[in-house]
């Protein structure tokens, strides 16, 4: 069973360690939600506005991020492995120690990232604008 929340605004939520397996929540306002340590795997997070958000150790193995807000977020140890991050805004994101193993990046914006001992092998960074990192 999955949890919907799409089109909701849960702004400055903590939701830290929560486990979201297969969650719904397309096109949701996550701006400046807490979800330290918590498991997104194959969660639906199209279109979704993450700005400023605490991601940090997030696992987002398998999720659709595609075309999502991330502009500004902690990402520092998360794991994106097999996730769909095509156009996604990670503008001056902290990807610091992230796990983007065989991850869809194209057409993504990382101008600004840090992506300092990201492991991106296998990831598809075409189109991507990795411009001033």
């Amino acid at each position: 069973q999955s949890f919907v929340f799409s089109y909701c605004i849960l702004e400055r939520a903590d939701l830290q360690d929560a486990g979201l397996y297969k969650a719904k929540l397309s096109g949701t306002n996550l701006q400046v939600i807490n979800l330290k340590g918590a498991s997104l795997q194959c969660a639906d997070l199209k279109n979704t506005n993450l700005r400023s958000a605490g991601l940090e150790g997030v696992d987002f193995y398998g999720a659709d991020l595609s075309g999502a807000n991330l502009q500004s977020v902690g990402l520092d140890g998360a794991n994106l492995t097999g996730a769909n991050l095509q156009y996604a805004d990670l503008r001056n994101a902290n990807l610091r120690n992230t796990m983007i193993y065989k991850t869809d990046l194209r057409g993504a914006d990382l101008r600004g990232a840090n992506l300092e001992g990201a492991n991106f092998e296998g990831a598809n960074l075409e189109g991507a604008n990795i411009l001033k990192i």
